[in-house]
């Protein structure tokens, strides 16, 4: 089963295709007859059958092979049909970074494979072809291509000129602001980085500020408790608990304790919260060992 493009859309893609999907086989007249008749009706193969015949200038039967006249038949189709340019070329792109050149050369290619002949200046399929060129530039160069006055009607040689100059200038001015974009992406990048590090110093220099400042209290503080200070804390402690159980103070009475050990007396200030402290969590459990192990002694 055949799948060939619409014959109004040209005739030189119709046996293209024909062509492609039979090759191998040894095609007849007969054979394009039918295909001629499935694509448009018997009236226009009768038609077109007779032009041919004309043209190779003897009568074609059915069983009359391709090689008689397939070049008679191109050429009838062509004429018949001309090629409408196709939806590929109608939507052809300039790529990133691409010449004039690369570009033209590229559309040039589809369009001789739809019409199979290259370009003709000074034709209709010609401006055509102009105009879809122009119009897979980048907005800005059709911009400025819309101002050149007569640019479609000019020979290929000026028209190259324009476009050549414009698409250059373009991509020129393209890489030279996405290098500005990236040295600004970079810059700021940088700053981001810089901005980061500064406040990594500076709580560095905060947490080495506080441990100097606990350093150095602990270096001006009173002098290390001695045996006797201590013993005097843990009789202290003792009363402190026995009244504890007799007034029936709770866990949380803090200022209570705070006066009770206050009397102490002698003891620095760091070790002394560290023996508040163990005061505190054990209660009613004091012991020589705990004052002993939380005092370091």
């Amino acid at each position: 089963m055949l799948t060939l493009p619409k014959l109004t859309k040209g005739g030189v893609p119709w046996m293209r295709a024909l062509m492609k999907q039979t090759a191998g086989d040894k095609l007849c007249w007969g054979d394009i007859h039918a295909a001629l008749t499935k694509a448009a009706d018997e009236t226009v193969a009768e038609r077109i059958e007779a032009a041919v015949g004309r043209k190779i200038r003897i009568p074609l039967r059915k069983t009359a092979a391709i090689q008689m006249f397939r070049e008679a038949l191109e050429e009838e189709l062509k004429t018949r049909y001309p090629c409408t340019l196709t939806d590929e070329l109608m939507s052809l792109q300039m790529k990133n970074d691409e010449d004039y050149c690369s570009y033209k050369q590229r559309a040039k290619t589809l369009y001789h494979d739809a019409t199979g002949e290259p370009i003709q200046t000074g034709t209709g399929m010609t401006v055509m072809f102009y105009s879809a060129l122009v119009k897979g530039m980048p907005k800005p160069i059709q911009d400025t291509l819309s101002e050149v006055m007569g640019l479609y009607t000019k020979t290929e040689e000026d028209f190259d000129a324009h476009c050549n100059h414009h698409v250059t200038k373009w991509i020129n001015n393209k890489k030279e602001t996405d290098s500005k974009k990236q040295e600004l992406e970079l810059a700021t990048m940088k700053l981001q980085l810089h901005k980061l590090q500064e406040e990594v110093k500076d709580k560095k220099k905060e947490k080495t500020s506080r441990l100097m400042t606990v350093q150095q209290d602990s270096a001006d503080g009173d002098a290390p408790v001695t045996t006797n200070q201590l013993l005097t804390a843990i009789k202290t402690l003792e009363k402190s608990k026995k009244l504890l159980e007799h007034m029936n103070i709770a866990h949380g009475q803090d200022e209570v304790l705070l006066k009770m050990l206050k009397e102490s007396g002698g003891i620095m200030k760091e070790k002394f919260w560290l023996l508040f402290r163990c005061f505190k969590c054990s209660l009613m459990n004091i012991t020589l060992q705990h004052i002993a192990v939380t005092m370091r002694f």
